[in-house]
């Protein structure tokens, strides 16, 4: 059974202050330095992004609504988990029942990463 202290496992703090991670750069003061890419959107709208791309979202201050944001995380058959000392990202719930090892494969864990689509299938 999962506990009701289940989100205390990870600290977005302790992610942000890891040190063993790359520092970002200031990018604000420095702006033409950097390829940075935007879009006009919509709602209903989807943006995909890399796990690697340094992503942000100001945030639309005119707006009368509220900005909302769904985030997914996708993976093909060769990903295996690898625990941070800060993970910034908590993993899901229902992984920690498992106690997961760096370096297994997700799919050891069918039940909180079902296989979705498969080179192997026929669709």
């Amino acid at each position: 059974m999962i506990g009701p202290d289940a989100h205390e496992r990870w600290s977005y703090w302790s992610g942000v202050q890891d040190k063993s991670l790359p520092c970002v750069p200031e990018i604000e003061s420095r702006r033409d330095s950097f390829d940075i890419l935007g879009w006009d959107y919509e709602p209903g709208d989807v943006l995909l992004f890399h796990g690697n791309i340094l992503h942000s979202a100001l945030g639309d201050l005119l707006s009368e609504h509220p900005r909302r944001a769904h985030a997914s995380l996708w993976a093909g058959s060769d990903v295996r988990y690898l625990h941070r000392i800060g993970q910034v990202v908590p993993d899901p719930i229902a992984l920690y029942p498992h106690e997961p090892r760096s370096g297994q494969p997700l799919s050891d864990f069918p039940d909180v990463f079902p296989l979705r689509w498969s080179p192997d299938s026929d669709c």
